[in-house]
């Protein structure tokens, strides 16, 4: 009898799993990134923020918060809205720019996204994407809402510029972050694009002049996809083949150096965000035609490994590391959201942002 009954729970198991991975090859790339902006949105707080990290083992929430994900988290939705009519998404994105708003606290002649008011805990990245969601969703929606928030945002970092560098990593901590560089030089550039003027086009070119500069010499994991993503766009601003040559430079020294195996475990969203920026560009530069050619292969073996980590809706397992399984009764109530990677049974808001940002700029490579 107890063999029967083993019998039948490995059958059930595996007929889980067999529906899971059927469905996982059934579902485009557009509507993997609809489910991923539905997660996001259903984790959202009252505060407007999102739950952080959820651990399928433990089956609890953690108690850690990091407030550049926070703001990343609104990013990636803002991104998800210029590409999709979707009103729940535009719901949870004013109500996250409602929160970043009420939570920035004023430093000089700006405005810094912080933790409960504390001038301390702001930072100058989380600062950055939060300006960048409303950027978006100021380009998706045509709202203005939040226009005086942007101004306020863009003095609060231009106080952390350091002329002829990078920007501060915050109003207590004049250090300066690849992560916050990367950041910061895409959030400016994007302001740029909604609100030009000549001043702002002069600090642009020194800030392209000192991110080059300093990260073609020595690249920098957590600067690469952000700069990646930087670089597109002042390519699309300024046709200036400097740009271009700085991204093909990043993309070498990422296949080459930073990341030259392929990694069977890891969710690697993050770095295909990046590559996937600046592919189509590479693609029509004739004398990269070899490295575009090879970064989109890895482009599409790193999103092939992606989207198998991914919940579905009814999925009941994980599949993990080694062949092994983890089947918790939670799992179907984040359909959507990515897992950190096959060692790392949880999920959290930047690996699920990271992968809808990805699925936006892929779908063409499917």
């Amino acid at each position: 009898m107890l063999l029967r009954y083993l019998v039948i729970s490995l059958i059930i198991f595996f007929s889980f799993a067999l529906h899971a991975e059927e469905k996982k090859a059934e579902l485009s790339f557009d509507q993997r990134a609809v489910l991923a902006a539905t997660h996001m949105g259903s984790i959202q707080r009252k505060t407007g923020f999102f739950s952080y990290e959820f651990n399928f083992v433990t089956g609890e929430w953690s108690r850690s918060d990091e407030l550049v994900r926070q703001a990343g988290a609104g990013y990636g939705l803002g991104e998800y809205l210029t590409t999709h009519q979707d009103p729940i998404a535009k719901e949870a994105l004013k109500k996250a720019l409602k929160a970043y708003s009420a939570s920035s606290v004023s430093f000089r002649q700006g405005k810094l996204l912080a933790f409960n008011g504390d001038l301390k805990t702001a930072e100058t990245g989380a600062t950055a994407l939060a300006m960048a969601a409303a950027l978006q969703y100021r380009k998706a929606t045509g709202g203005r809402e939040f226009d005086g928030d942007i101004e306020a945002w863009m003095r609060g970092l231009l106080e952390l510029y350091h002329p002829g560098g990078g920007f501060a990593n915050s109003a207590v901590d004049n250090e300066e972050s690849p992560y916050f560089n990367g950041e910061t030089w895409l959030a400016v550039a994007m302001y740029f694009e909604s609100f030009p003027d000549a001043k702002l086009k002069s600090l642009l070119m020194d800030i392209d002049k000192a991110m080059i500069n300093q990260y073609a010499k020595a690249p920098d994991i957590g600067f690469f996809h952000w700069g990646l993503m930087a670089s597109a766009k002042r390519f699309e601003q300024t046709r200036d083949a400097k740009l271009i040559d700085f991204a093909a430079g990043q993309v070498t020294a990422f296949l080459g150096e930073m990341r030259p195996n392929f990694d069977t475990e890891v969710n690697s969203c993050y770095s295909v965000e990046g590559m996937a920026s600046v592919l189509p560009e590479l693609q029509r530069n004739g004398k990269y035609n070899a490295l575009a050619t090879r970064l989109l292969g890895r482009v599409r073996q790193e999103m092939t490994k992606n989207i198998a980590m991914q919940i579905l809706p009814d999925q009941k397992v994980l599949q993990l590391v080694s062949g092994r399984s983890l089947i918790a009764p939670e799992i179907p109530r984040y359909a959507g959201a990515f897992i950190n990677g096959l060692d790392r049974p949880d999920i959290r808001i930047d690996f699920t942002q990271h992968c809808l940002s990805a699925l936006i700029k892929t779908r063409g490579y499917q």
